[in-house]
């Protein structure tokens, strides 16, 4: 593995192939949390510290990951306080599942979620934000099909979001982009997605990996097709 400090906020690692298949990882390990990939990114941090000083001063990190050929990674920490994405997302369905947030309220949070202290710019980097610090490509990762089927039969509206499903190492990639949906109910959709699997973001790039990779199940529609088949 290759350290290389960005920054005193962030560093990258470089994650061969090799070194995944050292450590008996799969680049799924990482994306769905695995209790070994979980581990090996601890670990990492760890190493980070002895190989560059890298410390974390709050206990929040930003973590990107992009995937590369070789069937390695390229991991970003960022440690900052923006606070944890998958705790904004808990935040925004809660708030919706209670009556006490609107629109405003939810765009606050995202906002918020969007920006750094000292760290804005290589916050936002390493959270993948795009236009206006809003997240416009998600990939909802699920364990099995039926998990896939009953989020998707939650959704009231499934227009304005392009969506692709495959299935790769085992799990459920679900591919969404927004399109001509609004910010709020784009990232209400995101957020019913954690009751069922896992989700993570990034730029489409990033996963490119799936399609190369996986099995194409439904190439369009996905949302609505699965929602469909209940």
């Amino acid at each position: 593995m290759i350290f290389k400090k960005i920054n005193d906020d962030t560093i990258q690692c470089v994650v061969s192939g090799e070194d995944m298949q050292a450590y008996g990882l799969t680049i799924s390990d990482i994306f769905t949390r695995s209790k070994k990939g979980e581990t090996f990114l601890h670990d990492m941090i760890k190493m980070a510290h002895d190989e560059v000083g890298f410390t974390i001063d709050n206990s929040n990190i930003a973590m990107q990951i992009t995937p590369l050929k070789d069937n390695g990674l390229i991991v970003t920490f960022t440690d900052d306080d923006m606070g944890d994405l998958a705790q904004v997302l808990a935040g925004i369905r809660d708030a919706l599942e209670s009556g006490e947030g609107d629109a405003e309220d939810i765009l606050k949070m995202l906002k918020e979620a969007g920006e750094g202290s000292e760290t804005g710019s290589a916050a936002g980097a390493a959270y993948g934000i795009g236009e206006e610090g809003h997240f416009p490509f998600y990939v909802m990762i699920f364990d099995s099909i039926g998990n896939a089927i009953s989020f998707c039969s939650m959704l009231t509206d499934v227009r304005g979001v392009k969506s692709a499903l495959y299935k790769y190492e085992g799990k459920y990639y679900l591919l969404t982009e927004k399109k001509r949906r609004s910010w709020v109910d784009y990232y209400t959709l995101v957020s019913m997605a954690m009751d069922f699997g896992s989700v993570m973001h990034g730029e489409e790039k990033d996963f490119s990996y799936i399609p190369e990779k996986g099995e194409c199940l439904i190439k369009s529609n996905a949302l609505g097709r699965l929602k469909a088949s209940v």
